[in-house]
């Protein structure tokens, strides 16, 4: 099977959580690009096959795809990430991604 790639100016974002208190709880987490004063969600969320369950919960990767295309981002310029979850405990995470240190 060949190598599917993205997009110009599309991301795949993989993030690995821990704790979760059942696999449906994976469908609660969303990611967005904060590029000047706005958002862009990830358009897919797809789970890689590594899930299991460990000690503290259900835990494994998520992976996002975000569509930047038309938002004028610098691929060598920093970008500021929003990983957020629509659980009871309301949680919210900013990252910020060097996109320069990508070959």
């Amino acid at each position: 099977m060949p190598k599917r790639f993205l997009p110009d100016g599309h991301l795949r974002v993989y993030l690995e959580v821990v704790g979760l208190p059942t696999l449906e709880a994976r469908e609660a987490y969303t990611l967005g690009a904060k590029v000047r004063e706005g958002y862009r969600r990830a358009y897919r969320v797809t789970y890689l096959d590594d899930w299991r369950q460990g000690e503290k919960g259900w835990e494994g990767t998520l992976v996002f795809y975000l569509d930047l295309s038309d938002l004028g981002v610098d691929p060598q310029g920093s970008l500021s990430l929003v990983f957020l979850t629509e659980s009871p405990q309301d949680c919210l995470y900013r990252l910020t991604v060097d996109l320069g240190a990508f070959e």
